[in-house]
């Protein structure tokens, strides 16, 4: 039996002992011993590559899925001072992008005709120059609908689709709404396929 402490097989107690692995010891594979060759690297990294190439495919093909539809709306109340009221209609959630394909503005019930003016703007803070740059639209009289056509105006997560009313009846209620689809991001920047 040996004793590690008192047995003395190593030159210099002081010096480590290096370790190798056993594959190390026999030889690499054109010496006849264990490991892995230059051949299984190179399919392993062909593997990997076409592996990578695959979830591109299919993360694209998913992002070419139709868009989520979604009606949006909010409201709100002209004060007593006759201010012009500012309606906002929100943004996209981050990674995600808006098309606006309708909207809509004017008293809760459709059929009821009401003063003022809407004009819409697409920016990143709350209107409070009414600029012509970002306005994307003007109804001149309330109720009032238009639709957007393909590709004509989106509303990235960073700006939001607002609504103002100018010129309405002290006290009226006014809503403004929206239809948007809901596109992933991606699908707009994708460089592939």
């Amino acid at each position: 039996m040996t004793n590690i402490f008192t047995d003395t097989q190593r030159q210099d107690p002081a010096a480590p002992t290096g370790l190798t692995p056993r594959a190390a010891e026999q030889g690499g594979p054109d010496s006849g011993g264990g490991g892995a060759g230059l051949d299984f690297w190179l399919n392993l990294g062909v593997q990997l590559g076409d592996y990578l190439e695959q979830v591109k495919h299919d993360r694209f093909e998913q992002d070419r899925l139709p868009p989520s539809s979604e009606p949006i709306f909010t409201a709100g109340i002209v004060n007593d001072n006759g201010d012009p009221l500012i309606l906002d209609l929100g943004t996209a959630s981050q990674g995600r992008i808006w098309q606006v394909r309708r909207m809509i503005a004017g008293a809760p019930d459709v059929t009821q005709s009401v003063n003022g003016s809407a004009y819409w703007f697409r920016q990143g803070a709350a209107p409070t120059d009414y600029n012509i740059t970002n306005c994307v639209n003007i109804f001149s009289d309330l109720p009032r609908g238009d639709t957007v056509g393909s590709q004509e105006l989106y509303i990235p997560a960073a700006e939001h689709l607002f609504c103002v009313i100018v010129g309405g009846d002290i006290g009226q209620q006014y809503i403004a709404s929206a239809f948007v689809e809901d596109w992933d991001f991606a699908v707009f920047t994708h460089s592939g396929h």
